[in-house]
């Protein structure tokens, strides 16, 4: 997980949408694996939650499901939806962004979190590591059926031939 920037400060940020934008301006690996345009959507998305009276006061649990919701739910979406290349690694980043932005937008006043994000983190990274597997599957599934489909029509046109003879 990678370390905030030593010059943010969350103790000075008074609100979570101050904090947000001041972990903004902190992100640099956790993001990069995400196109642009995409990590642009989910900043307003954040934007727009941390605006809301209700984020104040919200624990670190809370903000971490409302950081997932947006960013790891948006990226697990991104990934298993784009057939031709499934960036796991884009997933497990995103994972550990969600985790990092917890941290860093919360309440300052709020006690150590009792190994929730460490948690939350090995869980998601774990439920990676399954779809991974599973997706590798699924394309050893399809190859093998298009190899039967192939075999089924080169037969076909065996036996096509040697009945016009």
């Amino acid at each position: 997980m990678a370390a905030p920037c030593a010059s943010f400060d969350p103790q000075r940020n008074g609100s979570a949408l101050s904090r947000l934008e001041a972990a903004f301006t902190s992100i640099t690996k956790l993001n990069a694996r995400m196109p642009g345009d995409t990590w642009a959507e989910y900043q307003a998305k954040l934007r727009k939650s941390f605006s809301q009276p209700s984020i104040q006061g919200m624990n670190f649990n809370k903000l971490l499901s409302r950081i997932g919701s947006i960013v790891f739910l948006g990226e697990e979406s991104n990934v298993l939806n784009y057939e031709h290349h499934r960036d796991f690694d884009r997933l497990r980043a995103a994972a550990k962004l969600c985790v990092w932005l917890a941290a860093m937008t919360k309440d300052p006043a709020e006690r150590e979190n009792g190994g929730l994000a460490e948690k939350w983190a090995q869980h998601r990274l774990r439920d990676i590591d399954y779809l991974e597997e599973l997706s590798k599957t699924e394309e050893r599934f399809s190859a093998l059926e298009a190899l039967e489909e192939e075999e089924a029509t080169a037969a076909g046109e065996t036996e096509t031939t040697h009945a016009e003879m």
